[in-house]
């Protein structure tokens, strides 16, 4: 009697292979940047992408990133070890140095927060400058679940409750993606030990003081305890309210899209339209408004969209007051967002010669601090390139001609942006940047003998940008005065 064949189990490669051609995730031919940690994880993403962008019917671009947050002992060679990893499989690479902590007491923020936006904004920065339209970071299943449990405890609406989506919007033309999501750390530890893959352990993942590590380490081993299916109980909870999420955002839009009107600055809406709205579905509709109007939605809290929903439903409301200088109030017939009239309007700045390096005072409350650096954090020549915190940019200090000014915008001023190949006015820049009315004049050009160099803090130009030949970097911060 012939014995049965036995089914070979798809390996990892496989099943990431299949997860992205049944989502969608990527097409063949796609430039992606790899977001690298060093870790088991961005390791086997690395691997993983690597081996499928050798398939002919793939094809795929990529280039590796990392951030060394220079947070603690080792982070350089962390750093060099992604190098090292990229460079043994013949990919292009970028690595950067970013003092992380000095940045948060800087902005205010936590170290976590800011470790989190300066990766984003390194990422998107590698994105534009390599072509690429996709950024892959190695979240997975178990990333999610601590996401989910987080969110839940901390207070969320259905949109945080669905969990981390496998793709997302992060810039202009660039989407971050995830094509180890559906896969846990079992999973993914497996595979590397099967390959005996080389990876680092980040020490700080065992540290409870942080509060996903608490999750990890304490919650949920007791949620298990409860329930040993815990994590795919959360993963089904999450999946259910991403499908209510998606029906609620796409049924509020349709509701209110050929209402909304946006003109000078002001973003109103027919307020009857949002009466008759179901209260589920109104909150929806307000964030899409707030969204439309450019305010900043990582600051909105469940209780300002409650307090909106009762300007709109109440009778001579009082204006709600919203993070970023915004404003809410009825106006006739319309709801209005708007910047708010207490912001004072921006004074005129007179051109002003820069001290190079040293802090240079402007009119109206800002200044503008200048650096020279020598680029020896930056581990490699191929690497020069610039991550973007919000007002500070990195330019090749060979490259400007003269002395540097800050003033005002004029008429008639134009720069190539970078990335760009032609001439662009300030004015249509501004325009197609969506920046409101309201806020152009508050750009700061500064400008060399040959014309600008910064519109601050949108974009620098093109000609002052870092190469693989820079020598010197003038770093430049567009700060708010206290």
């Amino acid at each position: 009697m012939n014995a049965k064949p036995t089914s070979k189990k798809p390996s990892l490669v496989q099943k990431v292979a299949d997860y992205i051609d049944t989502t969608g995730l990527l097409y063949p031919c796609a430039s992606v940047v790899l977001g690298v940690s060093g870790g088991s994880d961005s390791v086997a993403m690395l691997v993983i992408l690597r081996e499928l962008s050798l398939q002919e019917d793939r094809a795929y671009k990529l280039t590796v990133a990392h951030l060394d947050h220079g947070l603690r002992k080792g982070s350089q060679d962390e750093a060099r070890f992604v190098a090292q990893m990229a460079e043994f499989l013949s990919l292009p690479f970028v690595v950067r140095r970013e003092n992380i902590a000095h940045l948060a007491r800087q902005t205010l923020k936590s170290v976590e927060q800011t470790g989190r936006d300066a990766r984003y904004d390194f990422f998107l920065q590698v994105a534009y400058d390599s072509s690429a339209s996709f950024v892959a970071l190695a979240h997975h299943a178990d990333d999610n679940v601590e996401t989910i449990l987080y969110r839940l405890v901390r207070g969320t609406h259905l949109r945080g409750l669905a969990g981390i989506p496998p793709r997302r919007q992060l810039g202009k033309g660039v989407q971050i993606i995830r094509p180890l999501m559906p896969f846990t750390r079992k999973q993914i530890d497996e595979f590397c030990r099967a390959r005996k893959l080389p990876y680092r352990e980040d020490f700080t993942n065992s540290d409870t003081r942080y509060r996903r590590n608490f999750i990890r380490h304490r919650v949920l081993p007791m949620l298990r305890q409860i329930n040993p299916r815990a994590d795919e109980a959360l993963v089904r909870l999450a999946g259910s309210a991403g499908q209510v999420e998606e029906f609620m955002s796409q049924s509020a839009e349709q509701t209110i899209e050929t209402a909304i009107h946006i003109n000078a600055g002001q973003t109103a809406i027919d307020r009857q339209i949002l009466k008759m709205l179901h209260p589920a579905l109104l909150t929806y509709a307000v964030r899409i408004i707030l969204e439309r109007a450019g305010v900043g939605m990582g600051a909105i809290s469940q209780d300002h969209l409650d307090r909106i929903n009762l300007l709109i439903l109440l009778e001579n409301p009082p204006a709600v007051t919203l993070p970023g200088g915004f404003e809410v109030r009825c106006r006739g017939l319309e709801v209005v967002v708007e910047k708010s009239s207490a912001i004072p309007p921006q004074v005129n700045i007179e051109p002003v010669s820069l001290k190079i390096p040293g802090l240079t005072q402007l009119e109206g409350g800002m200044a503008v601090r200048c650096e020279l650096l020598s680029g020896k954090d930056i581990i490699t020549p191929d690497s020069l390139k610039a991550d973007k915190p919000a007002g500070v940019e990195m330019l090749d200090a060979d490259k400007i001609s003269g002395p540097l000014t800050a003033r005002t915008r004029r008429n008639g001023d134009s720069l190539i942006p970078l990335g760009g190949t032609g001439h662009v006015s300030v004015s249509d820049f501004l325009t197609n940047a969506k920046i409101p009315q309201t806020q152009r004049d508050k750009v700061v050009v500064i400008a060399d003998d040959q014309g600008i160099v910064y519109l601050a803090p949108l974009r620098i130009a093109d000609r002052v940008k870092l190469t693989a030949k820079t020598r010197r970097i003038l770093r430049i911060s567009l700060v708010q005065r206290s």
